[in-house]
């Protein structure tokens, strides 16, 4: 059993020269859903990402320029974020509820993912 959350709003981007160090800072994290080495097998940042139950949009570029939650309960993706953190570009956001109260954001500042705390 897990907190059911649903996405609000988000402003995301990692740039396509990023994707790569991202993927590889991100790839031995694990969590609720994600068994230890399961991210190991992805090839690419958007593969890692929709194993984590987010649906990346990719612009034109290469770029990742929008993240969509697709999956239903909370799987500790903020250890996930952690990683990736150095590579998401500064002032990216995801906001999110949840049925325990109220809504909660994962943050990125250029250095580290900062998950404000939600009202349980």
């Amino acid at each position: 059993m897990g907190v059911c959350i649903h996405q609000i709003d988000s402003k995301f981007l990692v740039r396509a020269a990023n994707k790569r160090p991202a993927l590889e800072a991100a790839a031995r994290v694990h969590g609720h859903w994600i068994r230890q080495g399961e991210g190991e097998s992805c090839d690419t940042l958007e593969e890692l990402l929709e194993l984590w139950g987010y649906e990346p949009g990719v612009d034109d570029d290469g770029n990742i320029v929008r993240l969509h939650l697709t999956a239903e309960k909370l799987g500790a993706e903020h250890e996930m974020f952690k990683a990736i953190a150095p590579f998401v570009e500064p002032g990216s956001f995801l906001k999110m509820g949840c049925d325990h109260g109220g809504p909660f954001k994962w943050t990125f500042d250029g250095a580290t993912c900062i998950e404000s705390e939600p009202i349980w």
